[in-house]
């Protein structure tokens, strides 16, 4: 939105709501992905704090290294099941095993996919917290996507003034008390995905540009800020149930979205 004309800003961002009737599918076989379209795929994750020799075995040498970095065992546990389930989903597009994929990282933390000696075209994204990760995949155009726990104990107008924009705050702290938690988490999982499918990483601060979260309105991008001006940004908010809250984001204008349901590999 033009701050000076209240007007939404033309061209910049690209929303479609939550939806009960989103269809949570499961795939067999290979997967075929043409440009423009984003796979978006739902992971549970097991409530064990231990991880199983099947997960272990597939993960690269820095995967285990980093699942054995974290303290709480469940969290290790979670960590890895996640990056095992990305592999077997990888692996679907690419047609290889999923532990002989090389997944290296950006300067700025953004893990990519190599084929060939080279970056594949496959984009991905994967986040997770208690119990589920999200995984997005697109062809030739950058993707981002965050889940959240939804805690309705937290200090959100704590958070929200400390790395929300100013406006964003202000529009959070003016709402009643029983929706600033649904506007808190989408506004959050919103810029974190973006963020994301910027590929700046912190380099681009949640405080720089500023979203319309409130729940009662779609997502919308009311200050673009630098780094996001002039790219045609699509954001999907995800159906996940009342413990959750996550959103998709892509470079893709207007893209096709496909939802699966991934089940772990034997």
């Amino acid at each position: 939105m033009d701050p000076r004309t209240d007007r939404p800003v033309t061209g910049s961002i690209s929303v479609l709501p939550a939806s009960a009737e989103t269809q949570w599918r499961g795939p067999s076989g290979p997967l075929g992905l043409i440009p423009g379209a984003v796979d978006v795929w739902r992971i549970p994750l097991p409530s064990g704090a231990k991880s199983s020799p099947n997960t272990i075995e597939i993960l690269s040498t820095e995967e285990r290294a980093r699942a054995q970095r974290l303290r709480d065992p469940q969290k290790s546990a979670q960590f890895a099941a996640t990056r095992r389930a990305l592999r077997h989903i990888l692996a679907r597009y690419v047609a290889m095993p999923p532990e002989s994929l090389i997944i290296e990282v950006s300067l700025q933390g953004k893990p990519f996919l190599m084929e060939k000696d080279r970056a594949s075209t496959l984009h991905f994204n994967v986040s997770h917290t208690a119990g589920l990760a999200l995984c997005a995949v697109a062809r030739d155009r950058t993707v981002g996507i965050d889940v959240e726990e939804v805690d309705v104990h937290r200090e959100i107008l704590l958070i929200a003034r400390r790395f929300f924009h100013p406006g964003e705050f202000a529009a959070l702290e003016s709402l009643p008390q029983s929706e600033r938690t649904p506007a808190f988490y989408r506004c959050w999982c919103a810029k974190e995905a973006l963020v994301k499918a910027s590929g700046e990483g912190l380099h681009l601060p949640l405080n720089s540009f500023r979203l319309d979260c409130d729940p009662g309105r779609p997502l919308a991008l009311l200050e673009a800020g630098t780094k996001l001006a002039g790219n045609p940004w699509s954001l999907r908010e995800l159906a996940l149930g009342p413990a959750y809250a996550g959103v998709c984001a892509t470079s893709i204008p207007a893209p096709t979205w496909r939802h699966w349901n991934y089940t772990a590999e034997t």
